[in-house]
């Protein structure tokens, strides 16, 4: 038996118009700007997640870090983190390494479509992730001191 409402398939007038009328991913536009086709999660851009999880373990480390050498009983033992605070070029280089680490995938993910792109978020993630462990452990830190 034929289902009314589903006429797609059974040669109803209807059905080509439909067809012809539908959007493929590569036409996909979003204000202008090509929309990536499957990279969301619950309704949220998979793309700013990872975004916002480098920005946030960026942010989150250099202030903890920046907020725990004021205890005189906590010290940094990252020597590189040492010298660059010691040129005064600490907050230049977390600067430098947010924007490669938000910039680079942003342009590689709209430069190129080659399936798979969305791998390339694995980047921010997990640069972002370890910030904000380090961030967490700071605060640790500054709690128990």
């Amino acid at each position: 038996m034929r289902d009314p409402e589903n006429l797609e398939g059974w040669g109803h007038p209807d059905s080509e118009a439909r067809r012809s009328r539908s959007i493929s991913p590569k036409d996909a536009e979003v204000d202008g700007r090509h929309a990536l086709q499957g990279l969301s999660l619950r309704g949220r851009s998979v793309e700013g997640l990872a975004y916002l999880t480098a920005l946030i373990g960026t942010v989150g480390d250099h202030l903890s870090t920046r907020i725990g050498l004021l205890c005189p009983r906590i010290r940094e033992l990252n020597p590189f983190t040492v010298y660059l605070r010691k040129n005064g070029l600490w907050l230049p280089f977390d600067v430098f390494l947010l924007v490669v680490s938000l910039g680079l995938p942003a342009l590689l993910m709209r430069k190129w479509s080659f399936r798979g792109r969305w791998a390339i978020l694995a980047f921010p993630v997990l640069f972002g992730l370890a910030r904000l462990f380090a961030a967490m452990h700071n605060v640790i830190m500054i709690l128990y001191s």
